[in-house]
Formats: C-alpha cells, structure tokens, sequence
C-alpha cells in the first residue's frame, strides 16, 4: 500500500491516557466531538470489541453524512482500529463505496498523552485532504471536551 493513501495526524492531550482513551471509545462521548466543526454528531454507535459494530451520522449546513464499520482490533487503552465507509451524504456528495481503516493509537507522554489517528486506504488525495481537514477539526474538538472534563 502506498503511503500517499494514508494520512497520520498526531495530537498531545493534556490528559490521562484512560480519559483519551474513555473520550474515543464511549458513544457518549465521542458524541461531544467526533466530527468537523461545522458538523453536529446526532447518532453514535461504539461496540467497541472485535467484531462489533461502529456507526456514526453526523448533520451541518452541507448536509448530513453517516458512516459506519466493524472494530477490527482493540487493545485496552491502547489502540482500536476500525474500518470506516461513508453510508451517507447529500445528493452533491453521495457516498463513495471506499472501505478504508481508522486506527487511533494511545501512548502515556508525561502527565498526557499521545495520540496517533492513522486513516488509511483512502482512493485518492481529494479524500486524504478532506478526511485531513474533518479529523484535524474534530482532534481541537475532543481537545475542548478534554479540557473540559
């Protein structure tokens, strides 16, 4: 697989590693930031076990978007990976039929921690630059409901 299909953001939380971890793996949470700016999350759904079912749709100005998948891995306060395809979107931006895979990775970095979100096996370098954009937005998201507790 080639490089230029995966995008990797890295982002310190000033945060435990349990409450990162906590922030990316309970639908309650993830409701709080898992998605752009100009975006709201209205449906989060989190089994967060090998097998289970991840499903998420979230609403905007442009329209409303969903994506689901199937958690892959999970290791406790670790890593979860799962994979991602758009199942949803307006008519000017219908959903692509791309299966690709999401890995958040979590990592003690003095009293924070570290996060890596890998998304790979995106088709082209439109979505790499437009999953950049969404997951940079939604990492100063979970950012604030860090801070915020």
């Amino acid at each position: 697989m080639s490089e230029s299909t995966k995008l990797v953001l890295r982002r310190r939380f000033d945060a435990a590693t349990a409450d990162v971890w906590d922030a990316c793996t309970r639908p309650e949470l993830l409701a709080r930031w898992f998605s752009p700016k100009p975006f709201h999350v209205c449906e989060v759904e989190a089994e967060v076990r090998v097998g289970g079912r991840f499903h998420f749709r979230m609403t905007g100005e442009p329209g409303t978007f969903a994506a689901s998948g199937v958690y892959q891995e999970v290791v406790h306060g670790e890593r979860v990976v799962f994979s991602w395809i758009w199942v949803e979107g307006p008519d000017n931006d219908p959903p692509d039929g791309f299966t690709s895979l999401v890995t958040f990775e979590f990592a003690p970095d003095g009293e924070g921690t570290l996060m890596t979100l890998s998304h790979e096996r995106l088709p082209d370098q439109r979505q790499i630059d437009s999953h950049q954009e969404g997951w940079t937005e939604a990492l100063s998201k979970l950012e604030s409901v860090l801070q915020k507790g």
